[in-house]
């Protein structure tokens, strides 16, 4: 990583900065406050007009049955499980949530890095159906949904916590680092 007090200089008569975060460590490599200005990040710009045009409901869900997408993340794909812990867990949500009548759920996978076939299997493994989705936008489906499932760790949580849209995010002792904004 090196010297991070190297990285910084005065030189420069303007230094944009898109959160707090790279503010303060601004400040504290010795930048001048006056040669700062903090924008934003335009990134989501583009989400600040879908959640506009979106009307996720705050109230609690009486619908039944309740249908929740599950939202996998690539964890083994970018080798941080074996295929044998993703096995367990989805094997067990599948389990759990097709036993109940009350619930119908379907899958919402990475659109590059995850395989259809592997979901279609756990499907037919456990006897149950369930829609897949990969190439889709989460955001032109969500509404079809009352709750979101998801574990691991992926920035379409902080998406999803910036929407304001219902999700239980696994806890699975991972130490997957949670972003502030999903965390809060």
């Amino acid at each position: 990583m090196g010297n991070l007090e190297k990285r910084f200089s005065n030189l420069a008569d303007l230094n944009i900065v898109n959160n707090e975060m790279w503010l303060n460590t601004f400040r504290k490599y010795g930048i001048d406050e006056k040669k700062i200005v903090l924008t934003g990040n335009p990134y989501w710009d583009k989400y600040f007009h879908i959640f506009n045009q979106t009307n996720f409901s705050k109230e609690p869900i009486h619908d039944q049955p309740i249908k929740i997408l599950i939202i996998t993340t690539p964890l083994v794909e970018h080798g941080h499980w074996s295929e044998q812990e993703r096995d367990q867990i989805i094997s067990n949500l599948i389990n759990i949530l097709s036993k109940k009548n009350e619930f119908l759920f379907s899958f919402k996978i990475h659109p590059t890095s995850e395989s259809t076939q592997i979901y279609k299997n756990y499907i037919k493994k456990m006897n149950t159906s369930s829609k897949i989705y990969q190439n889709e936008s989460l955001w032109e489906i969500i509404e079809n949904y009352d709750l979101i499932i998801s574990y691991g760790f992926s920035m379409i949580h902080t998406e999803i916590a910036l929407a304001g849209c219902k999700m239980i995010l696994f806890n699975l002792n991972n130490d997957f680092k949670i972003m502030p904004l999903v965390n809060s």
